[in-house]
């Protein structure tokens, strides 16, 4: 027998017929593959979250700590002092939290939307409308009011109750209402604005108008005028220079304290408890972000898509080297093998296996001439005649191994093909393993070879030429069913 070379082709096409077991590899690497990059993502996530954590409890105490050794160095006065001036610097912040928040002090005073809406109030008698008018004078500076202002208007609560106030208080002005008259002045950044903080006024007070007929006595509210002007207002002007001033006291205030009281130890003792309490402070508005660590930690552990598609692309190589390493070290017969090349007797044909395989099945014979089963057979058959005739052998067998693996039938029917005119075929299966078998071929006077492709190994072939030579049974050809 010939050396052996490896058909690329056939081993390629060998593996892609395993396209099922592949495809399941496939899966089950990416999917093992993800879960490990979940796993690595989730622990790496969880590491990180507990390092935050230690490092901020360790953190925390050392400031601690620190500042106690500061403290330890001053007086009782010194430290009151310190204090006191702490709660100065900390007003301050606040006052400029507020400032920078609020809706009324961060208008422009030269472009700001007045309106001036005036209600008489109609009762039986002045005492009945003086009454009835301070229950409406609290329900503007009230914060059901507010709600509903913020509901209709799409402003916030707070800021409704900033920008509308009664004429008469601190921010609106300088004239001395009637009994029965409520005016009330409304601030906003735009006339758009303006007009929808008007009419959500209006309709409050409509709709309280009826709930107080029997609450505050029986009444009627006129709207006797309402005005709006755009340009400087001077009560806005006032509130923000007023703002201003008590910010800039306070300053002053903690500026002028440092500079004549504060002493080196003093004043380390000072700024480490005011980095400890601004830190306090920022990490109490950011509690949610804080607090979503966990959260953020659980969204990064996800599935990584590159891990899986590694997954995906390592199993499909793993399997298909595992097929390759089948196809090499099995040394099964190929449907491809040239029987002339590789054990020197001819080649009597290839039997297909019939169509409807599939497309792979198309590829692998692109450019090759396909008979059908029927006619392989015949034209098998007649070889097989013309092989005897030319020997001169009137008795010749069909052997091969483990012919009933699906190759007995395709003998029955080159027998019943090439039968007759005084050539007699028998078909004897499995020479190599079955005695009884073996001593039929004695007085045969030549063998045709029919073998399975991927069922029977190439040595095998090889030892049935073996025991023909040696009985001196002329081998006439080779068959190979596909």
């Amino acid at each position: 027998m010939e050396e052996i070379e490896i058909n690329l082709k056939s081993l390629l096409f060998y593996v892609l017929n395993h396209w099922i077991s592949i495809a399941a590899a496939m899966i089950i690497c990416g999917v093992l593959a993800g879960g490990y990059s979940y796993y690595n993502a989730d622990k790496a996530a969880r590491q990180q979250q507990a390092a935050a954590e230690n490092v901020a409890k360790e953190t925390k105490e050392d400031k601690e700590v620190e500042l106690e050794t500061l403290k330890e160095k001053l007086s009782d006065s010194e430290i009151a002092m310190a204090d006191s001036i702490f709660e100065y610097e900390k007003e301050y912040a606040e006052y400029v939290i507020r400032m920078e928040k609020s809706a009324l002090l961060s208008l422009d005073p030269y472009e700001v939307s007045t309106t001036d809406i005036s209600f008489f109030i109609k009762a039986e008698n002045i005492d009945d409308a003086k009454n009835i008018k301070a229950v409406y004078k609290n329900l503007i500076g009230g914060t059901e009011l507010r709600k509903y202002i913020s509901d209709a208007g799409g402003i916030a609560a707070d800021e409704a109750g900033e920008l509308v106030s009664l004429k008469n208080s601190s921010s609106g002005g300088e004239t001395d209402e009637g009994d029965s008259v409520l005016e009330i002045l409304i601030y906003a950044g735009s006339e758009e604005q303006g007009k929808k903080l008007s009419t959500a006024v209006k309709d409050f007070l409509r709709a309280k108008e009826k709930e107080l007929q029997d609450k505050a006595g029986v009444h009627e509210l006129i709207l006797t005028s309402e005005a709006m002007t755009t340009g400087y207002s001077a009560a806005v002007a006032n509130s923000i220079n007023s703002a201003r001033g008590t910010m800039i006291s306070l300053a002053n205030t903690v500026t002028s304290y440092k500079k004549s009281y504060f002493t080196d130890d003093i004043k380390a003792y000072y700024d480490k408890r005011l980095a400890m309490e601004s830190g306090a402070v920022e990490a109490g508005e950011e509690k949610t972000e804080a607090a979503g660590t966990t959260e953020t930690a659980a969204v990064k552990a996800s599935v990584s898509p590159k891990y899986i598609l590694i997954g995906i692309v390592a199993g499909a190589f793993l399997m298909a080297c595992l097929w390759a390493f089948i196809y090499i070290v099995s040394n099964k017969l190929d449907e491809d093998d040239d029987l002339g090349y590789l054990y020197k007797i001819p080649d009597l044909g290839h039997i297909p296996a019939g169509t409807g395989r599939g497309l792979l099945f198309k590829l692998r014979n692109i450019g090759k001439r396909r008979f059908e089963t029927d006619e392989a057979i015949r034209l098998a058959a007649v070889g097989v005649k013309m092989a005897a005739k030319r020997a001169g052998a009137d008795s010749i067998v069909l052997i091969g191994c483990n012919l009933k693996n699906g190759t007995l039938e395709l003998a029955e029917k080159i027998k019943e093909e090439a039968s007759g005119e005084g050539l007699n075929i028998e078909i004897i299966d499995n020479i190599l393993y079955d005695a009884e078998n073996l001593e039929k071929i004695y007085d045969k006077k030549g063998a045709v070879i029919l073998e399975k492709a991927q069922s029977t190994l190439r040595m095998e072939i090889f030892k049935e030429l073996d025991i023909l030579n040696r009985q001196e049974i002329k081998v006439l050809g080779g068959i190979v069913q596909e």
